[in-house]
């Protein structure tokens, strides 16, 4: 009976140990992808603006070509 509350005990402090060394390692991989997002967002920030700016022009150039080609009543 000693030998099982024993491993009993010994299992619960295995799961306590392995669930700090996985909450570790999850932060450790969170904090990695953020650098990384934050060093892709810097570095393209430029191309998306950009990008951005000729959607929206395009946008309005076909508006007005709808404007025009509309027949007034």
């Amino acid at each position: 009976m000693q030998s099982i509350i024993r491993y009993g005990k010994q299992f619960i402090q295995y799961v306590r140990n392995t669930r700090a060394v996985s909450a570790l390692e999850y932060a450790i991989l969170i904090g990695v992808i953020s650098l990384a997002l934050a060093g892709i967002v810097t570095t393209f920030t430029d191309e998306v603006e950009l990008a951005v700016e000729k959607i929206g022009q395009n946008v309005k150039t076909e508006a007005g070509k709808i404007g025009k080609a509309a027949p007034t009543p």
